[in-house]
């Protein structure tokens, strides 16, 4: 496994950035719609695995 570099602050700060755009433009989820979207990813993995 590659070793992993941390990140500098200016990667930080620019991650940080982007997340304050995404909010301002609301791109965001609530907690109840990204457990959903999860639920949904869970359930066809586990519909993949049965097919198998």
């Amino acid at each position: 496994m590659p070793h992993m570099q941390p990140y500098t602050m200016d990667e930080v700060n620019a991650m940080i950035d982007q997340s304050e755009r995404d909010i301002a433009e609301g791109r965001v989820y609530d907690f109840d719609e990204a457990m959903d979207e999860l639920e949904k990813e869970f359930a066809e993995e586990d519909r993949k695995l049965a097919m198998t």
